[in-house]
């Protein structure tokens, strides 16, 4: 009986440190990747606008520059020609 929790104890811990590393990757720092694209703000909606899927293939998990006019800001993000 004490085998039979010792194993499932173990199992339990096992689960639990893989977990841990599976959510605890760490993080990107985007200030020293390479930029792949550099582009305006009406580029980038018009993008998505004509594809959004070849787009989002296109830029997802990429670092890319975006040139426009600051439109308005908060405290958890900004908008670029009011569009993105």
């Amino acid at each position: 009986m004490n085998k039979k929790y010792g194993i499932i104890v173990l199992i339990v811990l096992l689960l639990g440190v893989l977990a841990y590393f599976y959510t605890q990757k760490p993080h990107r720092d985007i200030g020293a990747e390479k930029v792949e694209f550099r582009l305006s703000s009406d580029t980038l909606l018009d993008q998505f606008i004509s594809d959004e899927d070849a787009a989002s293939s296109k830029f997802l998990d990429k670092t890319i520059v975006i040139f426009g006019s600051v439109t308005e800001t908060n405290k958890n993000f900004l908008t670029l020609d009011d569009k993105i």
